[in-house]
């Protein structure tokens, strides 16, 4: 649920906007939306369980009038829990959920709304959507000797041992291509770097990162020590002006700018003061306008400054 504070918030009686959705009060008994008592005044705060809605404003509605709007960071897709977030070329959402069987979602970003599920199958190396990770590519590549256009959907799955990394198409749902990683690596995050035309790994609750060959599935050399640990879910992203890594994880509430040769820490953003505050970090991409977007254990992606 979201907590608002203000004035003269009203049980019963109001009308909450968000981006590309609303939410009238039914009645003084509802769960929905609750006003309640804070800083020693009636009618300061409110609990509301949000309706699905996109990155934008929220605004409180009475009949004494609209409130100013509110910069909200985060969308809610009302999926459930969310183990990454990627960005296609028209701006679409990708995510991830948890689930048996999991998805692939895309996601409408001014609404918050699913425009297209694709559901995981045996072929994407197991029904499980834990352990994912989330890539839109950029630019085509090969994978296990396999081209793959641009466009396509890039899923690193640390759920079957040992790891496949999977091509899918984004409109039929299709699997493309199918790399097994030579070697459990217990990938939680991963990532195809155009530049290097290499893929990496993260393990799981590891600082270790696995540099991985896209055509044969072999780790090459002995890989990278990061700065901070993954967890059972963890992101990467490519920073769009240098092309190093940013990591985050719910091992805590930062993002590490890294570089991607050797693993140093390049620069450190506590994101909880935007906030992402809550352990919460499950996967990372950014957007065309260069802000990251951050995908949350509690449900919500957020967008933030780094």
């Amino acid at each position: 649920n979201l907590q608002m504070y203000g004035t003269g918030l009203v049980e019963g009686a109001a009308t909450y906007n968000f981006a590309g959705a609303s939410l009238a009060d039914p009645d003084t008994s509802s769960n929905t939306v609750d006003v309640y008592y804070s800083s020693s005044y009636d009618n300061t705060g409110v609990n509301v369980y949000q309706p699905a809605h996109g990155l934008g404003n929220v605004t409180v509605t009475t009949a004494g009038g609209t409130s100013a709007p509110l910069a909200l960071n985060e969308l809610y897709p009302a999926v459930g829990a969310l183990g990454d977030v990627a960005v296609d070329a028209a701006g679409k959402l990708w995510v991830t959920d948890y689930a048996n069987p999991g998805h692939l979602l895309k996601i409408d970003p001014a609404t918050g709304q699913t425009l297209s599920t694709i559901t995981l199958t045996g072929t994407f190396g197991s029904t499980y959507s834990y352990y994912t990770d989330l890539q839109v590519l950029g630019s085509p590549m090969t994978l296990a000797g396999t081209g793959v256009p641009a466009g396509s959907l890039l899923l690193f799955n640390g759920q079957p041992s040992p790891d496949k990394i999977v091509a899918v198409s984004p409109t039929t749902g299709a699997v493309i291509a199918s790399l097994t990683v030579a070697g459990a690596s217990d990938l939680t995050a991963g990532i195809y770097d155009p530049a290097t035309g290499n893929l990496y790994a993260w393990q799981y609750n590891s600082t270790h990162l696995n540099q991985i060959d896209p055509a044969t599935g072999a780790i090459i050399g002995s890989g990278l020590t990061l700065p901070i640990s993954s967890s059972s879910y963890a992101g990467m992203a490519i920073d769009p002006g240098t092309g190093n890594f940013w990591i985050g994880s719910t091992q805590g509430n930062v993002v590490v700018l890294v570089n991607k040769t050797t693993g140093a820490e390049i620069r450190r953003v506590d994101l909880s003061t935007q906030g992402v505050d809550n352990n919460e970090i499950t996967g990372l991409a950014f957007d065309a306008s260069g802000k990251l977007l951050v995908s949350s254990t509690q449900n919500v992606v957020y967008r933030v400054t780094v």
